[in-house]
């Protein structure tokens, strides 16, 4: 049974000619046109069959919308979907300190030391030693006061200058309309 049904389908499909042509009715002419034919009908299968593996591998993209989420819905979410997660701000300009809250520089510890207090300062005071005939020249205490007042300025200058350049940075706007992570 499947051979004839076989046998009939070919011949049928031999006999097809999708560009028969009333003026040409030669042998010759005919057997271009059904080898056409048979060309176009395998190419477009071939060409349908493409168009359906394609379509049917393309992936889906599925817009989904989460109002307000978390910190750790969005830190799931981005783990989950690194590439294609677009989480748009509510405010497109923030200051700095509404997300950078504490930020507190690290000084050298002979900023925070007794070196630098006014204590220590009268202490090395040369001026204020009474018996100066008993000092040699190369006596530490003759600049140990210029010394220490050197380093405490540098100190409180450092402060100042560390102080005054986080209150530009907090006063900052960071403009951007999705998160930043």
């Amino acid at each position: 049974m499947s051979p004839s049904w076989f046998s009939q389908f070919k011949t049928k499909i031999k006999n097809i000619n999708l560009f028969e042509d009333v003026e040409k009715v030669n042998e010759e002419d005919i057997k271009n046109q059904k080898i056409s034919t048979i060309i176009f009908l395998i190419l477009f299968i071939l060409s349908t069959i493409g168009f359906f593996l394609y379509a049917s591998l393309t992936p889906i993209t599925k817009t989904v919308i989460i109002k307000q989420p978390t910190l750790s819905d969005y830190k799931q979410l981005e783990q989950k979907y690194p590439n294609s997660l677009v989480c748009p701000c509510n405010s497109v300009s923030n200051v700095y300190n509404k997300f950078i809250s504490s930020f507190t520089p690290t000084f050298t510890p002979i900023c925070l030391s007794d070196f630098v207090i006014d204590s220590w300062l009268n202490y090395v005071n040369y001026r204020s030693f009474l018996e100066r005939q008993y000092h040699y020249t190369w006596d530490f205490r003759h600049s140990a006061y210029a010394f220490f007042a050197i380093i405490r300025t540098l100190c409180l200058l450092a402060s100042h200058t560390i102080n005054d350049q986080l209150i530009t940075f907090y006063s900052t706007i960071l403009l951007t309309d999705n998160v930043i992570s």
